[in-house]
């Protein structure tokens, strides 16, 4: 039996720390049963945290899975170390969210379709990634719950949508769509490209990782003086998510040229 109160100990935040007890709560079945078992969806930061608890059980083998390549969100899977674990043991099922073509104009969101699927009573926790396509998205799901949005999710955004349950990941889906454009900066600051690149006021970004709405490489930042190095990546609640693809030299006018790669 795992001592998880021994494990979590020094986590100090109440919701991850029940995040991750409910998780190694699915390692201990797993070794009493001697039977694979799996987490609901998690961020990457979670799933770094989390990773570094369960190596400490040498007992305990993992899979980090969220069915694309590379998933924002994804689910762990745990056997006992002389099990061999496989992709398609993940219980993840691949949701295809069509729009109607008399409705395809209409420009949906990443936001509009994850509310809609929230709003039918869905824990977040059983979402993963959300892809936007040319003609709705692809939304990778728990396998419990994937035959109730098949079913309920008629809507998105006021506009009527189908959901179909595919065998597989369609092969021309790629994970996010990155659009690149080049700013001059005044420093590598994170308050200072988020800024530039959200074209919003320094004051009000400042004010915005202070209270905990920014991240970089999926960890909260509270510091606006962090300093950002190339492929990291940033997101600002609100606002979107970027990465900083490349560092491209100084100007004549000594400011720093960038590529920033934007998700949309």
């Amino acid at each position: 039996m795992l001592h998880k109160q021994d494990l979590l100990k020094h986590m100090k935040q109440p919701e991850e720390k029940l995040l991750f007890a409910k998780a190694l709560d699915q390692a201990d079945f797993c070794l009493q049963k001697h039977k694979a078992t799996f987490s609901d969806f998690m961020d990457l930061s979670k799933c770094i945290r989390l990773q570094e608890i369960v190596c400490r059980i040498p007992e305990l083998s993992f899979q980090i899975y969220g069915c694309l390549d590379d998933a924002e969100r994804k689910l762990f899977g745990f056997a006992p170390d002389y099990m061999e674990m496989t992709k398609e043991m993940f219980p993840i099922k691949v949701l295809k969210i069509g729009i109607a073509p008399k409705f395809a104009q209409k420009d949906l969101s990443h936001r509009d379709y994850l509310g809609s699927i929230l709003g039918l009573g869905i824990d977040r926790s059983k979402i993963g990634d959300i892809v936007l396509t040319e003609n709705g998205a692809i939304c990778i799901a728990k396998e419990d719950i994937a035959e109730y949005i098949s079913s309920q999710l008629v809507k998105v955004s006021r506009t009527p949508v189908k959901v179909e349950i595919l065998s597989e990941l369609p092969e021309n889906i790629v994970s996010k769509k990155n659009v690149q454009d080049r700013f001059t900066v005044s420093s590598l600051r994170i308050d200072v490209i988020l800024s530039t690149v959200f074209h919003i006021s320094r004051a009000k970004v400042q004010d915005l990782i202070r209270g905990e709405k920014a991240s970089r490489n999926w960890s909260v930042v509270s510091s606006v003086s962090v300093t950002v190095e190339e492929g990291d990546v940033l997101s600002l609640r609100g606002y979107g998510r970027i990465r900083l693809e490349e560092i491209q030299g100084k100007t004549k006018k000594d400011r720093i040229s960038i590529l920033v790669g934007k998700y949309v």
